[in-house]
């Protein structure tokens, strides 16, 4: 058992700071890693990117969820922005035909937006009395946006949209998106 006062508890399933003390939340990251392994089985190389990264997605929440450190919240959260601008620079590479400055320039934006909502959280919180970290809902407007231009722009067999609409749901959504599209 760790001691109780290093670890995090920002969870209502966590009701100590022992070791797996959020059981629901590290085994549901097991689907991380398993939609992870599942997309390096693709042919496209940035598909792959993804699936590595997926993985590491589910390795940094899964440590986190199971020791609750600041160490283990700084790999969840890092492997977290790591995925994000990750997609946010293949989606307007691969899927919209960008070059590769205009893609990174698409990444920036995305840590613009996280940024900004992020600053402007507590200012929402006065606004509407309860808003979620500005970090989580600019990451999340900032991918439901690719999705959303890349419908817009008819991307042939883009799943961007159900990837980041459905993922919170179902880890299939993404897994079929990554796996078939033309990334």
């Amino acid at each position: 058992m760790q001691d109780k006062r290093d670890y995090i508890d920002i969870y209502c399933e966590r009701v100590s700071g022992d070791f797996l003390a959020e059981p629901l939340n590290a085994i549901t990251n097991l689907a991380f890693i398993l939609v992870g392994l599942f997309i390096l089985k693709g042919q496209s190389f940035s598909g792959r990117i993804l699936g590595v990264v997926t993985i590491l997605v589910g390795l940094g929440s899964l440590t986190f969820h199971t020791f609750a450190t600041t160490w283990a919240a700084a790999l969840d959260v890092g492997f977290i922005a790591l995925f994000i601008l990750v997609f946010a620079y293949l989606v307007p590479l691969k899927l919209w035909n960008l070059s590769v400055v205009q893609s990174i320039l698409c990444a920036v934006l995305v840590i613009g937006v996280v940024f900004l909502f992020d600053t402007f959280t507590p200012e929402f919180k006065k606004l509407f009395g309860h808003f979620p970290p500005g970090i989580y809902v600019g990451a999340w407007l900032s991918l439901v946006s690719l999705g959303l231009i890349s419908n817009i722009l008819r991307v042939k067999r883009s799943y961007a949209l159900d990837i980041f609409c459905y993922l919170p749901f179902s880890t299939l959504a993404f897994n079929k998106g990554i796996r078939s599209s033309p990334l």
